[in-house]
């Protein structure tokens, strides 16, 4: 198998976005173009059918004041209206050139709009896991490309990546873990943090890049329903624009460690939700219930299927039950223990 350098696979992203961001505005352009010209040919032609219809009522009020004043005027000459026929106002819009949209301008945003879809499905083609060729856990977070691919509900799709899986989708589910133990250390980035803090920055870096169409659930679990924490303002899926980007890392920021590692209340919940996620990110530092595994996928085989990836952060978390999670849903699961451990 051939190795793909990710400077060389960034470089050749970073090219085709910029390419796709070119022939976007070029078609923005001559959208634009081609609708003021319509306009004004619209104009031209209401302008050529008005002027003659007033001009013709100021001449019959005209010859209405003249006949009263006793100027000689015959009060019973009327004034004669001409009523266009079809054929006539034809030929007036023929003079005028108002015309459709030309065949050749078809042609050109049907072109762009094709160099548009290859462009797009070149940027979709470089998956995430194409950057850890050499081993190395990958950027965190980001988008790589898009698609306009569409299903029956999920609208555009794009990539995310968390812990360095990457997962295509639009509606992303993230449960992570703040039981009592999240709040020890771990190394990264040759820093002594604590995984609680390791996360929220992994998280932070993971929404920053996504684009406003693509939409994310946050809960933090700490054993029983009642101790499941989210935002208040996430009444369903939010949408990642600025605003709410900076809702979340602000209200992250207030969260503290502290409870059980109890992870099955947070899927129901986020299961329960009327649109079904795409892909769910799970992270977790502890062990939990053998039965978990199990309910989670009973929950997944409810509907369409959602893939779950899950995260084993530090050297205490279960690695059997969350590979089956992982597995059973066609997700991927790492285990993250600091500095020097990396990803398997």
């Amino acid at each position: 198998m051939n190795d793909i350098h990710p400077k060389s696979i960034t470089a050749q992203i970073s090219h085709l976005e910029a390419e796709t961001e070119s022939l976007r505005d070029q078609l923005d352009e001559l959208r634009e173009q081609r609708r003021k010209r319509d306009l004004r040919k619209l104009i031209i032609l209401g302008l050529a059918i008005s002027i003659p219809f007033h001009l013709m009522i100021i001449a019959y009020l005209a010859s209405y004041r003249l006949g009263g004043s006793g100027d000689g005027v015959d009060p019973g000459e009327g004034i004669e209206f001409t009523v266009l026929s079809s054929t006539e106002l034809e030929e007036m819009q023929e003079e005028i050139q108002v015309e459709d949209v030309s065949s050749s301008e078809l042609e050109v945003d049907d072109s762009l709009s094709s160099m548009l879809a290859v462009l797009d499905e070149q940027m979709a083609a470089a998956s995430i896991t194409d950057l850890d060729v050499d081993g190395s856990m990958p950027s965190p977070g980001g988008v790589i490309g898009f698609s306009d691919s569409l299903d029956s509900d999920s609208g555009l799709m794009g990539s995310a990546s968390f812990f360095g899986i990457g997962s295509r989708g639009r509606r992303f589910g993230f449960i992570i873990d703040i039981s009592t133990s999240m709040s020890n250390s771990i190394s990264a980035d040759m820093m002594e943090v604590t995984r609680f803090d390791l996360a929220k920055d992994q998280f932070t870096s993971t929404i920053a890049s996504l684009p406003d169409y693509m939409q994310v659930y946050v809960l933090l679990f700490a054993g029983t329903q009642e101790r499941i924490r989210f935002p208040a303002f996430q009444k369903s899926w939010l949408s990642m624009n600025e605003r709410n980007k900076q809702r979340l890392v602000s209200w992250l920021a207030q969260q503290t460690p502290k409870g059980n590692t109890a992870p099955y209340e947070a899927f129901k919940r986020v299961f329960s939700l009327r649109n079904r996620p795409d892909v769910i990110y799970f992270l977790t530092d502890g062990r939990f219930e053998p039965t978990v595994p199990a309910k989670i996928a009973e929950l997944n085989k409810k509907g369409q299927r959602v893939v779950i990836n899950t995260i084993a952060l530090g050297g205490g978390a279960a690695m059997a039950p969350l590979e089956k999670i992982a597995r059973e849903s066609g997700g991927r699961c790492v285990k993250f223990t600091g500095a020097g451990g990396g990803r398997p």
